[in-house]
């Protein structure tokens, strides 16, 4: 707005690098924030490419955003992490004296009628899910997706607890299409060749 265009650029692509910085070793609250932040860098650049702001920055953008994984970030690794915290609360809730309680002050709210305290069974059950949906969100995005919407339905299978946290995994799968939709759209104005005259 104020026409700093390569100051504006260096910004976005210092976002870009922010955006990775947050999301690496992160759960998915760290990806999903991240991935705000990567969108709106990818979009900015987008529109400041599509108007001819951009001239020998592009180089620069080009080999940046090539860089980047197509969906942003490791999404199966944060998968993986959120799995392993809802097996500690399984295993305190089992050597809880009051496992009613303990999820309780777990969650912040009493349990429903179908309370029940996840059993080993129940997490292997929980793992093997989430190991398939590791799987698939190691594809693209739009390959991914019917695995996954077949997955999030079989969590409906899961043990009580683990139905009400396991994360949707077909908005997941939406937070890498986003992504992925900005970071080819990006990609697409940088390779349009410029009008002559």
């Amino acid at each position: 707005a104020k026409g700093q265009v390569n100051d504006a650029i260096v910004t976005w692509l210092d976002g870009i690098q922010f955006s990775q910085h947050l999301a690496r070793g992160g759960t998915l609250i760290f990806k999903l924030v991240a991935e705000m932040s990567l969108v709106s860098d990818l979009n900015a650049l987008t529109d400041a490419v599509a108007n001819r702001h951009v001239g020998t920055e592009k180089t620069t953008i080009s080999k940046d955003v090539q860089a980047l994984p197509a969906d942003g970030f490791d999404w199966s690794e944060a998968l993986g992490l959120e799995e392993a915290a809802l097996e500690i609360g399984a295993k305190g809730m089992r050597q809880s004296k009051n496992p009613r309680q303990y999820y309780q002050d777990l969650m912040g709210s009493p349990q429903g009628a179908d309370f029940t305290v996840p059993t080993a069974n129940d997490v292997a059950a929980l793992r093997a899910l989430i190991a398939q949906a590791q799987s698939a969100l190691r594809l693209p995005p739009s390959q991914a997706a019917p695995n996954l919407q077949a997955l999030q339905d079989r969590v409906q299978t899961l043990a009580p607890f683990f139905r009400k946290t396991v994360p949707s995994l077909v908005k997941i799968n939406g937070a890498r299409e986003q992504i992925a939709g900005a970071r080819d759209k990006l990609i697409l104005a940088i390779r349009a060749p410029r009008p002559s005259g």
